[in-house]
């Protein structure tokens, strides 16, 4: 949750923003930016994961296939990501080396501590180093982690 001097320097930068003509009108047209921080660390990575080389609309349309892969009954959690069938996961649309991916990073969280106690404790370069260990994070999956996560 936001503070509202957080919320003051927003709403002030767009103000500032909007004195430029080209930029007015992109605000006006386009909504405001959600800089609401996620939460949970695995699906952060995990959508980070399927959307990588893929246009925008192409990977919701995966992730979202994908998703439903899970119970409803469950959580997209990595123990039922663990559980999934790789020929599934293929009809969902992910490719064979994504799966490998997105399994390689379940299997990081069913066995690793990385949570929200231990991560802030941590400098970037930490989380970086940590995360730089997953095959199929790269350098700018942890850049957009730490500026979005």
């Amino acid at each position: 949750m936001k503070n509202s001097s957080e919320i003051l320097n927003i709403k002030a930068g767009i103000d500032f923003l909007k004195r430029d003509k080209k930029m007015q009108v992109l605000i006006n047209k386009f909504a405001k930016p959600d800089f609401n921080l996620r939460q949970d660390y695995f699906q952060s990575l995990l959508r980070s994961i399927v959307f990588q080389q893929l246009s925008g609309k192409a990977a919701q349309t995966i992730y979202e296939r994908f998703v439903n892969l899970i119970p409803k009954t469950s959580n997209l959690c990595p123990n039922e990501v663990l559980k999934l069938d790789k020929n599934k996961m293929r009809s969902a649309g992910l490719s064979f080396q994504k799966i490998n991916y997105v399994k390689n990073l379940a299997d990081y969280f069913e066995n690793n501590s990385f949570e929200k106690k231990d991560v802030e404790r941590m400098t970037d370069q930490e989380i970086s180093k940590e995360l730089i260990q997953i095959k199929g994070i790269g350098q700018w999956t942890v850049d957009m982690f730490l500026m979005f996560t």
